[in-house]
């Protein structure tokens, strides 16, 4: 007897570990649903049905979510996507949800999840931005044209008075989605291809020079406290991101070897969501642990006693972000650093170590390593206006402590011989 094909068939792709779909006759579905729905992408779905299941992960779940399936579209009545049909506001509101996200999705089967950081940023651009726009949403993913993604970002760039980051933050998360469309519907040609990120003049972040950096840690009464010390070491000795400085752990520190293991950053740092992960793109690297640094630490340690974090207030918890870059300008201030004139802000800390190893002769690739940077154009963006060279800077710091430190004796000695 010739064997009776199953209502559906559901498969897991070996390439981008996503769950596809086959619709058959026998589901009872028009010949047009069951059509549109041969090898088709489980993510591309009614938004309102998977935002009402859970996303499977073991073949029998996905079987039963098919079932569920079957059953949504019997009762809409509608067909499922078939790819022109796709309309730009389904696929975009897919990627709210992790749930549902297809970047999530394609994040999972790489063994990689979403930081709350970028869930944040990807639904407050979504919805500040993207599903605002009336007349991109009534469009479907098959025949949005470039033509139509330009006038967007120029209306766009109007709506906030000009070409500015958040259209340039816009542009890359939509450039994702389209491009995660492709991987899915293959044949999709990709409007995005022949659209450039848009360009604005950002002001450019300022940097200290070594000189300054110098006097930050020789001036006396820079640090109102250990903390301060150990947080401004960290930043412009080590060139820990804020998120790095403040997630970094006792553990991490590799105090025979004189080296920090960065495995720790906070997620979403500033946040009430926030959480312990790994570094920015999840890129584990090794930092220099200056001998200046770790007295820092070994100095808050013992007023302190030793947390679960490094830096951290006396009862352990972890200073806020506004704490960040109140502290830093005070230091600055302290120190007598003018910064008029320039665009000196706390992330300024890594720039300023660039510049500093650079013109020292340090290797571009070195910084980018040290830094963490995916590729030397980044590094670049530092280096235009290693950790022997950071050894060198703190030697001087520590020359020119001792010898204002001499001076004040030698002073503090000529002033008492002097005759009652």
């Amino acid at each position: 007897m010739p064997r009776v094909a199953e209502p559906y068939v559901v498969h897991l792709r070996s390439d981008s570990g996503g769950w596809e779909v086959t619709l058959r006759a026998s589901t009872g579905l028009s010949s047009a649903t069951c059509a549109a729905w041969k090898r088709r992408a489980l993510s591309t779905a009614p938004a309102e049905f998977l935002a009402s299941v859970s996303w499977p992960k073991s073949q029998k779940a996905a079987e039963r979510t098919a079932q569920a399936l079957i059953e949504h579209l019997r009762a809409s009545g509608a067909a499922a996507p078939s790819g022109r049909g796709t309309s730009v506001e389904t696929w975009i509101r897919l990627f709210l949800d992790p749930a549902t996200s297809p970047r999530a999705e394609k994040l999972l089967a790489e063994g990689r999840e979403y930081s709350p950081s970028t869930v944040y940023e990807y639904a407050s651009k979504i919805n500040g931005h993207i599903l605002t726009d009336a007349t991109l949403m009534a469009k479907t993913m098959e025949t949005t044209t470039t033509e139509d993604l330009i006038a967007y970002f120029a209306r766009l760039s109007r709506k906030l008075g000009g070409p500015c980051c958040t259209v340039q933050r816009t542009w890359t998360i939509m450039r994702m989605m389209w491009r995660r469309y492709g991987q899915i519907h293959k044949g999709f040609v990709d409007p995005f291809l022949d659209l450039s990120k848009p360009k604005y003049d950002e002001e450019e972040r300022g940097s200290l020079s070594e000189a300054e950096i110098l006097k930050i840690f020789s001036t006396a009464g820079v640090f109102a406290s250990e903390l301060e010390r150990v947080v401004m070491c960290l930043a412009f000795l080590s060139g820990l991101r804020r998120s790095e400085v403040f997630g970094l752990e006792p553990g991490d520190l590799g105090r025979e070897v004189m080296q920090i293991d960065l495995e720790h950053a906070w997620k979403g740092f500033g946040r009430k969501a926030r959480v312990i992960g790994r570094p920015k793109w999840d890129k584990i690297r090794t930092a220099p642990l200056a001998e200046l640094t770790l007295a820092a630490i070994e100095t808050l340690e013992k007023k302190q006693g030793k947390w679960k974090r490094v830096a951290v207030f006396p009862d352990g918890r972890t200073p806020s972000e506004r704490w960040w870059g109140t502290h830093v300008a005070a230091c600055l201030k302290r120190a007598g650093i003018k910064t008029e004139g320039r665009n000196i802000v706390p992330h300024s800390a890594r720039h300023s170590l660039a510049s500093a190893l650079y013109a020292r002769g340090t290797q571009l690739k070195t910084i980018q390593e040290m830094l963490g940077h995916t590729d030397l154009k980044t590094t670049d963006i530092y280096i235009h206006t290693a950790a022997d060279a950071i050894n060198e800077m703190t030697k001087s710091i520590n020359a020119a402590t001792k010898k204002k430190g001499k001076a004040g004796r030698m002073k503090g000695k000529a002033h008492s011989s002097i005759p009652k």
